[in-house]
C-alpha cells in the first residue's frame, strides 16, 4: 500500500521542496489531515519505519530535521501549551480548562500505567508538575494557610483561585464529599 500511496503522489523532491517551504513558514510539520503535504509526510515516516524509505531520501529529511515521529511533535505542543498556561495564568489547569487539563490527566495516567517515557517524566518534573490530586491539594492548603497569616483571615470567595478553593472545601463539606483526611487538615489549619 505504501508503493501505491508513493506513486500517487507528485514527484518526491517537488514534495520536498514543499515541505521545506512550509517548515520554513510554519516553523511546524503538517499532520496528516493537512491534505497532500500531510499525507505525503505521514508516508515517508511508514516508508521509513518499513525500511522502504531510500537511504538518500532520509538524508535530506534529516537534514532539515524532519520529525519521525509526529507523536513526539504533538507531545511537545502539549508541553508547551501546558508552560505558557502557567505564565499566562500562574496556576495550573483544572478540568475547566479543557485541552490542557485533559493533556496532564492523559500524562498523569500514561506514568502510572509506565507508558511514560523518562525523559518525559523529567522535562515535568522540571517545571513542577504535579502528579498527584492530592499534592496540589496539600500545595494549596499550604498557600491558604499562608494567606491566613499575612491577612488573619481566610481567603473569601470572590478571592481568585485561593478563595476558590476555599468555597470548593467548604462545599466538598457541606456535601460529604471531603475525605476524613482533608477534613483532619483543614481543622488543624483551623480551617471555618
Amino acid at each position: 500500500r505504501v508503493e501505491e500511496i508513493l506513486a500517487e503522489l507528485e514527484p518526491w523532491q517537488v514534495m520536498y521542496e514543499r515541505l521545506v517551504d512550509f517548515h520554513d513558514k510554519e516553523q511546524d510539520w503538517p499532520s496528516v489531515t493537512e491534505g497532500k503535504l500531510g499525507l505525503w509526510c505521514n508516508t515517508q515516516r511508514v516508508a521509513y519505519k518499513q525500511g522502504k524509505l531510500p537511504e538518500e531520501r532520509i538524508l535530506l529529511l534529516d537534514t532539515i530535521g524532519f520529525e519521525w515521529s509526529q507523536q513526539d511533535s504533538r507531545w511537545m505542543q502539549g508541553y508547551q501549551a501546558l508552560k505558557t498556561f502557567l505564565d499566562t495564568n500562574g496556576c495550573w489547569p483544572k478540568r475547566k480548562d479543557g485541552t490542557v487539563a485533559c493533556w496532564c490527566f492523559t500524562q498523569r495516567e500514561m506514568r502510572k500505567s509506565g507508558k511514560l517515557t523518562k525523559e518525559r517524566i523529567r522535562k515535568l518534573d522540571e517545571i513542577g508538575f504535579i502528579w498527584s490530586p492530592d499534592q496540589l491539594w496539600q500545595e494549596n492548603l499550604q498557600s491558604v494557610c499562608n494567606f491566613y497569616r499575612e491577612y488573619g483571615r481566610w481567603p473569601y470567595s470572590r478571592e481568585g483561585s485561593l478563595g476558590c478553593w476555599c468555597a470548593v472545601q467548604r462545599r466538598d463539606y457541606k456535601n460529604g464529599k471531603l475525605t476524613e483526611e482533608r477534613k483532619t487538615r483543614l481543622k488543624e489549619a483551623g480551617f471555618c
